[in-house]
């Protein structure tokens, strides 16, 4: 596998990895998001969550792949209530 066990979270609908910002303010991000996402990115930050996309990304394409992401959080969600699982399991 290209991911270390360390970094997958679960492989429900896709994989998730744990990001750590250590004091430095410095993150490992593994060679794979960068391959797809670029070097320079746009974070839209909430009080709980994130977005971040390429810095060339059109907005319509941004909002169109949160919308999928969404989709598939809501369908790991459903499935864990259903298994009686908590958020972290």
């Amino acid at each position: 596998m290209w991911f270390s066990d360390e970094s997958l979270v679960r492989l429900d609908l896709w994989v998730e990895f744990v990001i750590r910002v250590n004091q430095q303010r410095t993150a490992y991000i593994p060679k794979e998001v960068i391959e797809i996402l670029g070097y320079e990115w746009l974070l839209v930050p909430d009080a709980k969550a994130a977005v971040v996309y390429p810095r060339q990304c059109d907005l319509k394409t941004a909002i169109k792949s949160v919308l999928v992401i969404v989709k598939g959080l809501k369908l790991t969600l459903s499935a864990r209530e259903e298994r009686g699982e908590s958020r972290d399991a």
